[in-house]
């Protein structure tokens, strides 16, 4: 559990970098479930409905990340230091707060529009890296 506190505690253009470095261990061992999975997280950017202040933000319930949505996923969770549930409350829990004055999820969009792409491994991380 240190991990993921230390993890959330840390700026967030590298949050950007170890989240994408995650993702590119997992496409290295199962590059269709990935590349799926990084579709999903996409989806969920364009879908997930940001909070406009912290009232909002404290009543709301994350969606995206329940057993049904997230089980064909699962086996991602051997590779990477993350599991997919983590990377899918992170990511939902940000991307709820873009309104809020956070960029972290828009950059990580691009991040993930990168992976999906099939990207070499530089431009991947120089646009995790973009905008610290």
């Amino acid at each position: 559990m240190k991990k993921k506190e230390e993890l959330l505690n840390i700026p967030k253009y590298k949050l950007r970098l170890i989240l994408a470095i995650d993702l590119l261990i997992k496409k290295e061992h199962d590059k269709n479930l990935t590349k799926k999975f990084v579709e999903y997280l996409l989806d969920m950017s364009y879908n997930v409905k940001s909070v406009s202040n912290t009232q909002e933000l404290q009543e709301g319930k994350l969606k995206y990340f329940t057993e049904e949505r997230l089980g064909e996923f699962k086996s991602l969770n051997k590779y990477g230091g993350y599991s997919v549930e983590f990377i899918v409350a992170l990511f939902e829990s940000i991307t709820t707060k873009k309104t809020m004055g956070l960029t972290s999820a828009s950059m990580f969009k691009g991040v993930l529009e990168a992976i999906c792409k099939d990207r070499d491994v530089f431009s991947i991380v120089a646009q995790a890296k973009y905008n610290r």
